[in-house]
């Protein structure tokens, strides 16, 4: 748990952290004689029931009334985190637009309109934009944001290589995805975000205390393995202020040339990839 003043602040990354905090919220569930029933029962998966074994062993070891611990946990969780830091990649000509005016709802009308400038109009743009009607209608009016600035750049680099999803799908259809590249810089704004502001906040923390669940025994009953901290998203359906603005990282593109086997072929390839580098980081209004 990280603090700014009096507020608790969810940092994902920060591992060490929350886990004080989950311990302390499970406090009177998870005693010793519940761990060592925990090793007992040893469960390969521990999430695969949704932690029915887990509820019934508290059940049983503390003689409580049996309770859905995931549920007990997640609202606790909500009660207990004012914010958390969210992590939003994306293109952008100037890390001062979101330093100085914070992160806007993703908007599809003004999306189509810059596809019309970057592309020009046309019958196969407007043939793209009516293709993407309908399975882009749930992005709009949000803000998505990863947990981890480790969640940005493994699992969802296209952000910062191509900028907006729905740009980057009109691309595609067009042939024409290389110009995106060529605008813009790769960026990732690190911003505090109020949980009042979080859609579905319910799921959200019911997402987080599976997490934490799962992390926990997990690390508890197979020490032997390394893990990384599951990652995961948050949707955002408010725009975010620039008071709210910790960091934006700006990132160096390289690119790489590697060959590998074409084993149809037997032939060597040559591929080029582009790998983002740290370059500078441009510190925001809010404070940790």
């Amino acid at each position: 748990m990280m603090r700014t003043g009096k507020l608790r602040i969810l940092n994902w990354s920060q591992r060490h952290d929350w886990v004080l905090v989950f311990r302390r919220l499970l406090a009177d569930k998870l005693n010793e004689d519940v761990i060592t029933e925990s090793r007992r029962i040893n469960p390969l998966y521990p999430a695969d029931d949704n932690f029915a074994w887990l509820n019934v062993a508290v059940a049983t070891v503390t003689n409580q009334c049996y309770e859905d611990i995931p549920a007990l946990l997640a609202k606790r969780l909500s009660a207990h985190y004012e914010f958390i830091v969210g992590f939003h990649g994306t293109r952008s000509d100037s890390a001062a637009d979101f330093l100085n005016h914070g992160i806007w709802l993703s908007d599809i009308s003004a999306q189509n309109q810059r596809a019309v400038e970057f592309f020009g109009d046309s019958e196969a743009l407007q043939k793209a934009i009516l293709e993407l009607r309908q399975c882009r209608r749930h992005d709009d009016g949000k803000i998505f944001v990863a947990l981890t600035k480790d969640a940005c750049l493994m699992d969802h680099p296209h952000y910062m290589y191509y900028g907006s999803e729905h740009i980057y799908a009109i691309s595609i259809r067009l042939g024409r995805t290389a110009e995106l590249g060529a605008r813009g810089k790769p960026l990732i704004v690190e911003c505090l975000i109020p949980t009042k502001k979080l859609e579905a906040e319910a799921d959200f923390w019911r997402g987080r205390s599976y997490a934490m669940l799962e992390d926990y025994f997990k690390r508890m009953l197979q020490p032997s393995k390394t893990r990384r901290v599951k990652p995961s998203c948050a949707i955002i359906s408010n725009p975010i202020g620039a008071e709210n603005i910790l960091s934006v990282h700006e990132f160096t593109e390289i690119k790489r040339t590697f060959r590998s086997k074409n084993y149809s072929t037997g032939a060597f390839e040559e591929s080029v990839e582009t790998v983002l580098r740290p370059l500078k980081i441009w510190a925001g209004k809010a404070k940790r």
